[in-house]
């Protein structure tokens, strides 16, 4: 009877011993429900290499860290310094530099795309291989190419910014030029300064093929029948005190002040047609004389 009871004794602890035992070189006819790698208790499971934990799954949320005993997140990564190797203790230190969180590579690329920070705690996104880097949205997405320029809207930038489509700015500062097929701007623009209370501001040269300059109101009023045209004498001693027209600014303003164009041109208009009423009334002078030098030579 003992002898039976032993051998029952001995055969449960084998068969509870082969029913739990997880075999480190592979386990087949496994039940998911029941066959697993974790904790069946409140309690976190754990990874450690050399004694010192790694990575943790959280004990009541699903949340993997990796290098921190806390995990905030799905995926939390936390880079504790640079370790020293097993040898020499393996301990972390901590010294100024870039930190990578993570590196992505495939069978294409053993350089690939890192994620890191500084000791600054700044942030970095690096492509190690000469290739663009991408990111895609439903619409339409942003590339950086490997010579660092930029393209939104287009995989193929021209320039450090190439935007295929539309740009709106709150405000926007560009030291060099500027090419576009077309731009609105709402509000003031400044080229040659960094500051301006009206619309448009340029320090410099302008070039175009035409300019339209709008007008408050034409001079049309000039040849008015009413209207009163200074005589030429009056205009003789007015050019002769003041050195200038009359009503047009003199050249110390208008070199400290600048010109309004539009103004400027209206006052121009005004002042050929009231040229030509000279003209005209010379001419009929010169007529008037002609008939009577006629009427003279007639009698």
């Amino acid at each position: 009877m003992k002898k039976l009871l032993f051998i029952f004794f001995i055969s449960v602890l084998y068969f509870g011993a082969n029913a739990q035992s997880w075999s480190l070189t592979g386990n087949a006819g496994t039940n998911p429900p029941t066959n697993y790698i974790g904790t069946s208790d409140c309690e976190p499971l754990i990874f450690k290499t050399y004694g010192i934990e790694r990575m943790r799954l959280s004990k009541d949320m699903p949340a993997l860290g990796i290098g921190t005993s806390d995990p905030l997140a799905p995926l939390h990564v936390h880079n504790r310094g640079r370790y020293l190797p097993c040898n020499l203790g393996n301990t972390a230190v901590i010294v100024g530099g870039i930190f990578p969180l993570m590196q992505f590579t495939t069978v294409f690329s053993t350089s690939g795309f890192t994620a890191s920070y500084d000791d600054s705690n700044n942030f970095f996104l690096t492509q190690n291989e000469s290739a663009n880097f991408t990111i895609e949205g439903v619409g339409g997405g942003l590339t950086i190419t490997p010579n660092g320029n930029i393209g939104i809207g287009t995989s193929i930038p021209q320039a450090k910014l190439d935007v295929a489509g539309s740009l709106k700015a709150t405000s926007a500062t560009i030291s060099g030029a500027l090419n576009a097929q077309s731009a609105c701007f709402n509000g003031s623009v400044s080229i040659g300064s960094y500051s301006s209370a009206i619309n448009l501001d340029v320090i410099g040269k302008i070039r175009a093929e035409e300019i339209k300059v709008c007008l408050n109101h034409g001079c049309d009023y000039v040849f008015e029948e009413d209207y009163s045209l200074m005589n030429l004498n009056d205009l003789n001693t007015f050019i002769k005190t003041h050195r200038h027209l009359p009503d047009v600014a003199p050249a110390a303003v208008m070199e400290a002040e600048g010109i309004n164009l539009s103004e400027m041109n209206a006052l121009l208009l005004r002042k050929v047609e009231e040229l030509t009423l000279y003209i005209i009334q010379i001419e009929n002078r010169l007529a008037e004389i002609e008939r009577k030098d006629m009427d003279n030579e007639e009698n």
